[in-house]
């Protein structure tokens, strides 16, 4: 080769070691740039030593350069799980930017900052992550729940009618729009949303509630009276699987039992099972997490686990009332007489104040025609908690049977006082009256119960047979 020609070739293989050694440097400056920006790692001294590994690691492999990403997103995930929200804030700013087409850090950041009460800003922030990725059906909820809330009804309900677009029936689209139509007391679109929603989603009980709201609102009481018996829980949340990758980071086993009683209040079991599979992981020796699962367990009829869980539970502190009583509702449910008798009996021996298991062994004995026997643990059972009205209900019926009318009389009253307008308390009083007590007294009580929304047709026409058999009939 003539020497222009290696000579040309030397210049071309400098040029490109060249280009390579300035993107080796710029790609290394920028490293440094981003890494820089990072917030300083809190104090860690007094934290779960689990939490400082994964933090100490996590930075090495930061500072290291590898997988920055992915790394300082895992970074972000243990701060926002574990409490550390203003760090999360800086972490999550700095993804935002340097991982900009990714929907994910714009949502989690206006997660943290809607808990903050900086709307805007969160809903500019879902505003771009619906932007980045229109399949995420978490992101255009929280933005219409955010919305509905700052009282921007009308952008609210258009974002929940273009998820409906491209989701059609999302049950929780349809439950925002029954919330705006309920705000305006649009009482037939409100009607007409929910349906939709329970049609849906067959158990969703937040929106049964408020279909049974609706229903009293326009007078409808038989189904308002059957939505109620539906509607369990008021609680309102949708599934956000981003946020439960984030929050399965946490070390806190109380948190994570929370959220997991969060996933069962909306019917998501596994996910509910796998925070309480963390939390049992992070502390094995935790009566009420071992409690919590058991019971999930029993929920999805897994009934090895559940005994084993519960029973374990009783064992880490059988001074745990609430333990003692999951597990003999398990036996119970199960058809065991002898093991729940055996777990009554043990659980009362060691947790003898507990208004729950007295309650339990008051019933036992009353299932048995035991109501002289039966009347002291109720007796104990009002005393530990006075506001327990199925336990004064309880009494009243056991006084009645045992010929203390007056006993019993002050026991109906003690239940309507802790609660007053009890269906089940106004019933027996009802009844009570007409039988016992002057006609003027149980006409008060029979129109009392005919006026009760939560009290069924069928009962209200049988209390009025009652008194029409004793009395005159009905003005």
């Amino acid at each position: 080769m003539k020497l222009s020609a290696k000579l040309f070739v030397g210049l071309i293989l400098c040029g490109i070691l060249g280009v390579l050694g300035f993107m080796v440097w710029n790609k290394e400056s920028t490293r440094r740039e981003v890494v820089s920006r990072l917030p300083d790692s809190p104090e860690l001294s007094d934290v779960h030593p689990g939490l400082r590994g994964d933090l100490n690691r996590i930075n090495r492999d930061i500072n290291g350069g590898r997988q920055l990403i992915e790394n300082i997103g895992r970074l972000s995930a243990l701060y926002h799980a574990n409490g550390y929200l203003n760090e999360a804030i800086q972490v999550y700013r700095l993804l935002v930017e340097v991982d900009e087409k990714n929907a994910r850090w714009p949502h989690l950041l206006a997660v943290i900052l809607s808990g903050y009460g900086q709307l805007d800003e969160a809903v500019d922030l879902w505003e771009r992550a619906r932007t980045l990725d229109a399949e995420y059906v978490s992101i255009p909820l929280k933005l219409g729940e955010v919305l509905q809330k700052s009282g921007e009804l009308h952008r609210s309900e258009s974002v929940y009618r273009s998820l409906l677009n491209t989701k059609k029936g999302n049950a929780d689209a349809l439950l925002g729009l029954g919330i705006l139509a309920i705000e305006r007391e649009d009482w037939s679109s409100a009607r007409e949303f929910l349906l939709r929603a329970t049609h849906s989603r067959k158990d969703f009980s937040q929106a049964w509630k408020l279909l049974a709201q609706v229903y009293w609102a326009i007078g409808d009481d038989l189904n308002a009276f059957d939505a109620e018996k539906r509607g369990s829980s008021e609680f309102r949340g949708f599934e956000d699987p981003w946020l439960d990758e984030v929050m399965y980071s946490s070390f806190d086993t109380y948190q994570l039992s929370v959220l997991a009683a969060t996933k069962q209040e909306t019917g998501n079991l596994s996910s509910a099972l796998d925070f309480l599979l963390r939390a049992v992981e992070l502390q094995p020796n935790e009566a009420f997490i071992n409690r919590q699962l058991g019971k999930a367990y029993q929920k999805i009829r897994n009934t090895t686990l559940a005994q084993q869980y519960l029973e374990t539970a009783v064992s880490l502190d059988n001074t745990d009332a609430d333990s003692w009583v999951a597990l003999i509702e398990f036996h119970q449910s199960r058809g065991n007489k002898e093991l729940a008798e055996n777990s009554l009996q043990r659980g009362l021996k060691l947790c003898p104040d507990s208004p729950s298991l007295n309650l339990m062994m008051a019933r036992r004995n009353m299932s048995l025609g035991q109501h002289q026997l039966a009347r002291p643990y109720l007796l104990k059972a009002i005393d530990q908690a006075p506001q327990n009205v199925s336990a004064h209900v309880d009494l009243a019926g056991v006084n009645f049977r045992l010929g203390l009318l007056d006993e019993g009389r002050q026991s109906l009253e003690n239940a309507l006082s802790a609660e007053p307008n009890h269906p089940v308390a106004l019933m027996v009083y009802a009844r009570f009256a007409i039988g016992e007590l002057s006609k003027d007294k149980a006409l008060e009580l029979t129109n009392q119960v005919l006026q009760h929304r939560r009290i069924s047709r069928q009962d209200k026409e049988e209390l009025k047979r009652i008194f029409e058999t004793k009395h005159d009939r009905l003005p």
